[in-house]
């Protein structure tokens, strides 16, 4: 069963806002699912929020894990 854009847009950003400043890892996202089209999604569903600046993505190292976090509200930048 594919999710749903807006349902997914909505699962991300709870997942983010109950991580912290940690964050979540795209895998815990997907959990144990395997479908394409769940992935391909979710994954939509993650660019969109990062273009609409609404969390960060981060990927330290070549194959390291995708790190999602809450983006830093307008002005907060140092």
């Amino acid at each position: 069963q594919t999710c749903a854009l807006p349902i997914c847009l909505s699962a991300i950003r709870e997942a983010v806002r109950q991580s912290g400043l940690t964050g979540v890892d795209l895998e815990s996202l997907l959990g144990d699912r395997k479908d394409r089209s769940f992935i391909a999604v979710t994954f939509l569903a993650l660019l969109e929020l990062a273009k609409r600046r609404e969390v960060e993505v981060a990927q330290e190292s070549l194959w390291g894990p995708i790190i999602i976090t809450e983006s830093a509200p307008e002005g907060a930048h140092a």
